[in-house]
Order: C-alpha cells, then structure tokens, then sequence
C-alpha cells in the first residue's frame, strides 16, 4: 500500500484565504449587530419588552456566537498555515538529504 501523502499547496493557501475572509466578514457582522442593537435601543425602535428582549439577546447571545465562529476560522486558517509550513519544511529536509 502506497503510504505517500502529498499536499497542494495552492488549495491550502486558497482554503487559508477564504478562511480568513470569512472570518473578516463575519467579525464586519457582529459589529453591525452590535450597532444594530445600539440603534433599536437608542432611536427606540422597538420599545419595551419586546425591544429589551431583542437587543439583550442580539448583545448577549447572536454576537459572542458570531465572534466564537470567527475566531474558530482564523484558528482554523492559522492551522493550516502551519501545516503547509510543516509540509515545506519537511520536504526541504528529504531534498537537503538527497543532496548529500
């Protein structure tokens, strides 16, 4: 059984990019919810219960799980940024090797 691995790197450096683009975005998206929020309490688009509720939950709850998956995807760009790393280091070494 052939135990050869190979790596594309021009997929991982494109799966680095897209990552971290959608972690951009998504921290772009929890600064509008908390803008949001700020507006509907501060122009009082919604008052009272309903208006409360919404914006405790928009804070509290919609834009720390917006945050959290951001933050999930640079860890999972900078993961494969290190892998790749270790895959060019590793190949080095073998062609260093067979040098000399």
């Amino acid at each position: 059984m052939d135990d050869e691995r190979k790596m594309d790197y021009g997929q991982v450096e494109a799966m680095i990019d897209a990552l971290n683009f959608a972690s951009n975005k998504l921290h772009e998206l929890q600064q509008t919810i908390n803008a949001l929020a700020g507006r509907i309490q501060s122009d009082q688009i919604l008052v009272g219960t309903a208006g409360d509720s919404l914006t405790q939950g928009m804070k509290s709850n919609l834009a720390p799980a917006v945050q959290r998956l951001a933050e999930k995807l640079t860890e999972r760009a900078n993961f494969l940024a290190q892998e790749e790393q270790l895959w060019k280091s590793k190949i080095a070494g073998e062609a260093a090797g067979l040098q000399t």
